[in-house]
C-alpha cells in the first residue's frame, strides 16, 4: 500500500483481527490460552474488524464541531505546559496484573516490532534491586515484606510500580490548573485470598503529594468487561467458571496547592 493512511488503517485492522484468530481466552486483555477454543478464520475476522473500524471512522467524521489534539508522551513525561489541564482522567496499570505490552504480543510478533518492556509502568521484569529510601504506602507495606522486598521479582516490581506512580503524580501536579480534578479508575484484586488494595495505595500517594479532597468510591460494573467474569482466588488464573474478584474503584482528588514542580523535574 502506497497511501500512508491506508497503511495505518490496514495495520490497525490486522492487529485487531489477530486475537480472535488465536486460542487466547476471549473477552480478556490478559494473554491466556483457552485449551478448548478453536481459532476463527483470520480472513473472516479481518473483514469484520475492518468494517467495524471503517464505521467508527465514518462516525467520527460526522461530528465536525468537536476538535481534539493528540500528543505523544508518557505518563512520566506529559507533553503539556504547567497548569494547562483542567482535569486528568485515566486508568493506571493494576501493578503486574495486566501487561499492556504482552497483551499485544501477537501484533509485535506479526510486524517484527521490538517490545519496549523497560518503558512500561507495572512491568514485572528488567528491574534492578534498588530499594534505598523506599517507603511503601501502608496498604502495600505487608505485601512488599511478603514478597521479600528486593529479593524477588514481585518485590522489585511492586517498588518500581509505586515509585513510577508517584513520579507520574508529580507530573500531574505540574500540569493541573488550580482546583483541577483527577480521576483514576483502578481495581483491587485478591491475592492469596487477601485484598490487594491498590486504590488505597494510590490515594495515600496522592495525599503525600498534597492533593486535596482525596476520595475512593466504588465503580459500577457495566456489561462490557476487560476481563472474563472470574478469577481463581488461589492461582489468580482467569476463567469463565470462577467467581469475579476484581473490585473496581474510582480515586478522585483536587490539584494540590502550593508551588508547582517544573517540567522534567525528578522525584
Amino acid at each position: 500500500m502506497r497511501d500512508e493512511r491506508e497503511q495505518r488503517f490496514a495495520t490497525i485492522a490486522l492487529s485487531g483481527s489477530l486475537r480472535p484468530a488465536s486460542r487466547w481466552l476471549p473477552g480478556s486483555i490478559k494473554p491466556q490460552i483457552e485449551p478448548d477454543r478453536a481459532p476463527q478464520d483470520i480472513g473472516k475476522t479481518l473483514k469484520r474488524i475492518a468494517r467495524r473500524l471503517a464505521a467508527d471512522c465514518a462516525l467520527e467524521a460526522i461530528d465536525t464541531e468537536t476538535s481534539a489534539d493528540v500528543y505523544l508522551g508518557t505518563a512520566l513525561n506529559l507533553p503539556l505546559e504547567n497548569e494547562s489541564a483542567d482535569a486528568v482522567v485515566t486508568s493506571p496499570p493494576y501493578y503486574v496484573t495486566y501487561d499492556y505490552l504482552d497483551v499485544q504480543r501477537l501484533t509485535y510478533l506479526a510486524f517484527g516490532w521490538d517490545l519496549p518492556a523497560h518503558d512500561q509502568i507495572g512491568r514485572r521484569y528488567f528491574i534492578s534491586p534498588d530499594g534505598f529510601g523506599f517507603v511503601p504506602p501502608s496498604s502495600m507495606k505487608a505485601w512488599y515484606e511478603r514478597y521479600r522486598k528486593e529479593e524477588t521479582v514481585l518485590g522489585r516490581a511492586l517498588r518500581a510500580y509505586l515509585n513510577d506512580l508517584d513520579a507520574h503524580l508529580g507530573e500531574v501536579q505540574r500540569v493541573l490548573a488550580p482546583h483541577g480534578i483527577v480521576a483514576y479508575a483502578i481495581g483491587n484484586s485478591k491475592r492469596r485470598e487477601e485484598t490487594f488494595d491498590l486504590a488505597a495505595a494510590l490515594a495515600e500517594l496522592m495525599v503525600r503529594r498534597g492533593f486535596n479532597d482525596v476520595e475512593v468510591v466504588t465503580r459500577g460494573q457495566g456489561t462490557r468487561r476487560i476481563l472474563p467474569s472470574g478469577r481463581d482466588l488461589k492461582t489468580g488464573r482467569f476463567s469463565s467458571q470462577t467467581t469475579s474478584v476484581v473490585d473496581e474503584r474510582i480515586v478522585w482528588a483536587r490539584a494540590p496547592k502550593g508551588e508547582k514542580p517544573t517540567a522534567n523535574q525528578h522525584f
